[in-house]
């Protein structure tokens, strides 16, 4: 097995431990609290985690531009002294900001549910976006295993804080919050003692190291922006939910999210990895490991669709109380295959070739165009049922723009995968949401199989492409 190889793998074993260990919480977070909380306490904790996933933004793409500018390096390479300058700059203006929006939430926000939330979420701002600095470098570096260690920790500190906040008699989203934010300040200051030898030092910040900041935010800005507008595709149709209904309803519609997005920690597992190991690997063979990952990545995903129709039965017993909300799993089930495949393939690829304009302007579009559907189907004609059914249009027409615009940039075609996942996904669509679950799975089954007989022999070939890549 070739080097390389031999330590992508390692890699993504690494993180893939860590994400398995995330995968037991989110099943906690998905299946236990709606059991514990109730529907309105389950709901401002969905509000709490929805708002703190655009927490960074706050760091103006500071972090995504050391992420670009030294993916690839090792991180005996870095320079201490510049390095620990930005840490405290970050550290400074992440403080500044994480004060003024808890000053604001106490003193503008009247409704006390929210203020606390909003509070909660600038403390949150601070803490993210200091521990986001280690992230990004171990990611940038390929210290995957300290990134993993750290989330790892992370997860442990959160279910343990959460399991004697309920056996000593704790109720309500509160105790939940502060959990998750103790959790995440703990990984912090491990992240900081790991990385000591690089951040703490006396620092001087001189006109060089303003420059070298305004350098990583004029870099990474394109990126974060990119990521914000991305969020944003699907954030603000939940937005309108909330807003156009209730917070019950978008607690509901979060719970069938959450469930969709389980599959994702695993694909994140690899994908963390993908990107500084693209920067190491000959401009010449990416498209072909492109179109090699992309032909077999459907029928994994694809696959992984079936695991629909368990959970679908399994949580109408467990949560009789969402039964309603259920209804939409269905509709919200394959955002995984096509995000999963945003995450894994073309943003790695795309960030690369440092095309972040690009990622920019496509995930812009799925701004614009979802702003559009959520006037339509929720101010407008008042559907629900629509409304939650734009998230899978966005999420399908954003990856396929985003396919073809990567496809042309790499001087490569792959419709060959591109057209059998749109009919694979209309297939299970169609028959979760028009037919009862038996016939459903029998329906998909029987079109999953077919897809695999038709295709055998272009996997069959791009499977033995993958083995000599790892020999």
């Amino acid at each position: 097995m070739k080097a390389s190889a031999r330590g992508f793998i390692v890699r993504a074993s690494q993180s893939g431990a860590t994400n398995a260990l995330l995968l037991l919480v989110s099943l906690a977070s998905t299946l236990i609290f709606p059991k514990l909380l109730g529907v309105g306490d389950y709901s401002f904790w969905q509000l709490y985690v929805f708002y703190v996933g655009y927490v960074g933004v706050m760091q103006f793409g500071w972090n995504d531009g050391i992420y670009l500018r030294y993916g690839g390096h090792l991180y005996g390479q870095l320079e201490r002294s510049r390095f620990a300058v930005q840490f405290w700059l970050l550290v400074a203006t992440q403080v500044v900001i994480g004060v003024v929006v808890v000053l604001a939430a106490w003193v503008l926000v009247p409704d006390a549910d929210r203020a606390f939330i909003l509070a909660m979420t600038g403390v949150a701002t601070l803490v993210l976006g200091t521990r986001a600095f280690f992230f990004f470098v171990w990611q940038a570096t390929n210290l995957i295993g300290h990134y993993a260690r750290a989330l790892a920790l992370e997860q442990v500190v959160f279910i343990t804080a959460v399991t004697i906040w309920f056996l000593t008699g704790g109720t309500g989203y509160h105790g939940l919050i502060l959990c998750d934010l103790l959790a995440k300040s703990v990984s912090l200051v491990v992240s900081v003692y790991w990385c000591r030898d690089l951040v703490i030092e006396r620092v001087h910040a001189k006109k060089a190291d303003l420059s070298e900041a305004w350098l990583n935010v004029s870099v990474g800005i394109k990126l974060m922006l990119a990521n914000l507008a991305s969020m944003l595709v699907v954030g603000v149709v939940r937005f309108a939910i909330e807003r156009h209904w209730d917070v019950v309803t978008f607690g509901k519609v979060s719970l069938s999210l959450s469930v969709s997005s389980l599959v994702m920690v695993f694909v994140n597992a690899v994908g963390v990895v993908v990107f500084p190991t693209l920067r190491r690997i000959d401009p010449a063979r990416k498209p072909e490991l492109f179109l090699t990952l992309r032909t077999l990545y459907l029928p994994i995903a694809a696959m992984l669709l079936m695991l629909y129709f368990p959970l679908r039965i399994g949580l109408g017993l467990w949560l009789p109380d969402y039964a309603e909300s259920l209804r939409y799993l269905g509709l919200l089930f394959p955002v995984f295959v096509f995000e999963g495949r945003m995450a894994l393939l073309i943003n790695s690829f795309l960030k690369d070739l440092r095309e972040e304009r690009s990622m920019l302007l496509v995930n812009l579009g799925g701004v614009g165009l979802s702003m559009v559907l959520s006037v339509i189907c929720a101010f407008w004609l008042g559907s629900l049922e629509l409304t939650v059914g734009s998230i899978i249009v966005l999420i399908v027409v954003r990856a396929t723009v985003a396919e073809l615009v990567l496809s042309r940039r790499l001087g490569v075609w792959a419709l060959a995968s591109l057209l059998p996942e749109l009919g694979l996904t209309a297939v299970f669509v169609c028959s979760a949401w028009f037919l009862p679950v038996g016939p459903a799975l029998a329906t998909y089954a029987a079109c999953y199989v077919g897809f695999l007989a038709l295709s055998w022999p272009r996997l069959r070939s791009a499977g033995r492409v993958a083995a000599g890549l790892v020999r």
